[in-house]
């Protein structure tokens, strides 16, 4: 089972949030980093606030409803990508923000899992 830093940043890479991993060229510190809308400057992993900010959260269920009605599937993919897309309401609408997360981390896992044309 995945720990709450690998879901966060499991999230962060899809949003696309620009990434610098330690002792590169431009990252001489011993740390990951990831540069977030949420923060001014490079943050690491363990300050992401994914599971306890529903600000954090929010914009990665956009871009989840984004992909469902951006995306023309057929058959038990659409029929897949439609269910999880409908599991991560019935947390929302209950305000639940440990489970929209856990939702969103199961709907990115089983996207990120289907073949991309």
């Amino acid at each position: 089972m995945a720990t709450l830093q690998e879901n966060n940043e499991l999230i962060a890479r899809f949003m696309g949030w620009p990434f610098e991993g330690k002792y590169t060229t431009t990252n001489p510190s011993r740390f990951d980093k990831w540069l977030t809308p949420h923060y001014v400057y490079w943050a690491t992993v363990n300050r992401f606030q994914f599971h306890t900010s529903w600000d954090w959260l929010i914009p990665v269920i956009v871009r989840c409803v984004e992909i469902k009605y951006n995306t023309r599937g057929v058959g038990e993919w659409q029929y897949g990508l439609g269910n999880r897309y409908n599991d991560i309401y019935i947390p929302l609408n209950n305000f639940d923000l440990l489970g929209a997360h856990e939702k969103v981390v199961q709907f990115i896992k089983w996207y990120n899992s289907q073949p991309k044309n």
